[in-house]
C-alpha cells in the first residue's frame, strides 16, 4: 500500500530507496560496492526499470576532502611563515610546525 509520494524530474512512478551505512565504516568503499550492486541488479530488471541514484554522498566526500588538505597546507604555511618572522629559525618553525600537526591530525584526538 503506498504510503507517500516521490517526484523526481516529473517521471510518473518513482520509488524512492534509501541505503543506510553503518557507523565507523568507509563511505568511498560503501558507495564503491554499492554501486557495484546496483549495475548487476540493473541489469536483471525488466525493460524499462533501473536504478538512478539522486544523490551520491561520494561528491560530498570528494569536496570535503580537497577543502580539508587545502586548509592543512595553508595552515602550515601560516605557521611556519609566523614562526620564521618571530624565531628567525627556520629549524624552529618546521619543527613547532610538525608538532602542531601531530597533534591536531593524530588518531587519538
Amino acid at each position: 500500500m503506498r504510503q507517500g509520494i516521490v517526484a523526481a524530474d516529473a517521471e510518473d512512478d518513482v520509488v524512492e530507496g534509501i541505503v543506510v551505512m553503518i557507523k565507523g565504516q568507509n563511505a568511498v568503499k560503501v558507495v564503491k560496492d554499492l554501486r557495484a550492486r546496483v549495475a548487476l541488479v540493473n541489469a536483471k530488471l525488466p525493460a524499462g526499470l533501473r536504478i538512478h541514484p539522486i544523490y551520491q554522498r561520494t561528491d560530498l566526500i570528494d569536496n570535503t576532502v580537497k577543502t580539508v588538505l587545502e586548509n592543512l597546507l595553508i595552515g602550515a604555511a601560516l605557521v611556519i611563515g609566523v614562526l620564521l618572522i618571530f624565531l628567525r629559525n627556520w629549524r624552529a618553525s618546521v619543527i613547532v610546525a610538525t608538532v602542531i600537526r601531530s597533534r591536531c591530525c593524530s588518531p587519538s584526538s
